[in-house]
């Protein structure tokens, strides 16, 4: 059926996607615009296959069903949609590449002020959310868009397994959270850790803040594992959680689990009884083990870092002789490695970390690693973190945040430093070594971007980087990070408090850049 519309003004794709309220999301043509807008830049979408799926909720399964009848009105040839609509992102990147499916799309609903967000995220072929350029382009085709076209047919239940048929369009309904497992399963030695719960008086608690990661670590851990029900917990409060410094607001019990660990959306939060690893340690930890677990015995050809989390994992990578790269925090970015440079598994400083098997991130997938490193290695999370520090150092990190600063005459002095040669310059025990602004190579598009700030690189190991983010519709305005880290080889003054070890730096910078708290 041809349907006539017109252009919604408050309707964007840029800069990450479709991300509007539920009331906005709701008005009649609004989500069939958006979604035919998508379907506009891919011209050879006839006979293709989409793959299709959201968090599981009422109002998500609603939603799809309407993408359904707009695929079948748009001549695909097939859709791959979860059972009850439940697909994690991870899971539509790995099903576009495993089926070479055309696209994907997937539809959350985000706690808000105002009740709820509607996110609609589109992917394309290579299993990657679409970038800048297609979000453009997808933005170019809503603005004079006039209709859509969707099919008339009924509503196709989502809770049976099968294929069926939606007038020629063929829809197969999967189990993803089977699908999952299935992946997993072939990537780390789930016997080993089967075989390590029952030996061990190993006790494991996962607080997951999304239905997505609650459905998925519930069937593998409880299910798959053979784990005790109320392992996998679903939390509704509010709960903070910092993977930067390894902390969070969760109300610990008076005897807590040898293992804690905490899954918000994209983001992940390992914990031990005694200890909160932070996301670089983490990552650092999990590429020092990669040889103990099956898939990455080996086959660790390159690992990648956001320019703003610690340079933990240069110190394995350096040590291993594997490259590892430098990227922003975006993770669009740093999944662009895994095409271009190869890169097996990379994460940055928010807790977001993923693996070449897809191009999404993947925060059970973290979990999993470290009770594979469990099995193989049985030690408390302290041991193992501990261990891992008197091998390579520990890196002391931790930031601070200056919001709504006026920004002009703090550009001004970074770039006048950034122009500078600082390398041998003394900040009272600290020297230069090296100093950039910052900036990272785009092997994508083959030009360097820059960033608005520096980074200061002293002889003994600490670094000093000031981010600077302009906010939204203002000019002179933004928040400043100061990102500052230590690195410690004394096994002795690795176990000092961080805020001890980092208080010099962050006088450091408030000096440097002549701030004021």
């Amino acid at each position: 059926m041809h349907v006539s519309t017109q252009p919604f003004a408050d309707q964007t794709f840029l800069p990450f996607g479709l991300r509007q309220s539920l009331s906005v999301f709701q008005q009649p043509h609004y989500l069939e615009t958006a979604v035919q807008g998508f379907f506009n830049i891919l011209s050879d979408r006839k006979g293709q296959t989409l793959v299709l799926g959201g968090d599981g909720q009422a109002l998500t399964q609603h939603f799809l069903q309407i993408i359904l009848k707009l695929a079948a009105a748009n001549g695909f040839g097939r859709v791959i949609v979860g059972t009850q609509g439940l697909l994690s992102p991870v899971i539509v990147s790995y099903l576009i590449r495993r089926h070479s499916a055309i696209a994907g799309i997937l539809l959350s609903i985000h706690p808000s002020l105002s009740g709820g967000d509607i996110h609609l995220d589109c992917y394309l072929s290579n299993g990657a959310k679409a970038p800048t350029t297609i979000l453009e382009a997808i933005q170019e085709r809503i603005q004079i868009i006039q209709n859509y076209y969707i099919s008339e047919e009924r509503d196709i239940s989502l809770n049976r397994l099968g294929t069926f048929a939606l007038e020629t369009l063929e829809v197969e309904i999967i189990n993803s959270a089977a699908v999952y497992e299935k992946l997993m399963d072939s990537i780390f030695d789930f016997d080993a850790i089967q075989h390590f719960f029952k030996q061990q008086s190993f006790r494991l608690s996962v607080t997951c803040l999304d239905p997505t990661n609650y459905a998925y670590s519930q069937h593998l851990l409880e299910k798959k594992l053979g784990l005790f029900p109320g392992t996998v917990n679903f939390e509704m409060a509010p709960t903070l959680l910092d993977p930067l410094i390894g902390t969070t607001n969760l109300g610990w019990k008076i005897d807590p689990p040898d293992l804690t660990c905490v899954l918000s959306g994209t983001q992940y939060g390992i914990f031990g009884t005694h200890i909160g690893v932070t996301a670089s340690d983490s990552l650092a930890i999990m590429m020092a083990h990669a040889p103990l677990i099956p898939a990455y015995r080996g086959n660790v050809t390159a690992v990648a870092r956001s320019l703003f989390g610690s340079v933990a994992i240069d110190h394995v990578a350096l040590a291993l002789g594997i490259p590892c790269y430098e990227t922003p925090s975006e993770w669009f970015l740093m999944s662009q490695l895994m095409d271009v440079q190869g890169v097996t598994f990379a994460g940055n400083e928010e807790g977001e970390i993923g693996a070449s098997y897809s191009r999404e991130t993947d925060p059970i997938w973290p979990l999993l690693f470290w009770l594979n490193i469990l099995a193989a290695r049985p030690q408390s999370i302290l041991q193992i973190v501990q261990n891992h520090w008197q091998q390579y150092g520990r890196n002391f990190h931790g930031c601070q945040i200056y919001e709504n600063f006026y920004l002009p005459p703090l550009y001004e002095k970074l770039q006048n430093l950034g122009s500078l040669t600082l390398k041998g310059k003394e900040y009272g025990r600290y020297q230069v070594a090296y100093s950039h602004p910052l900036s990272f190579y785009d092997a994508v598009k083959f030009q360097q971007i820059e960033q608005l700030g520096l980074a200061l690189v002293f002889t003994e190991g600490s670094r000093l980087i000031f981010r600077l983010d302009p906010l939204v519709g203002h000019t002179d305005r933004g928040n400043l990070t100061v990102y500052v880290e230590s690195y410690e080889p004394d096994g002795e003054r690795q176990l000092f408090p961080y805020e001890t070890v980092l208080s010099p730096l962050f006088d450091l910078a408030e000096a440097i850049a002549e701030l004021t708290t």
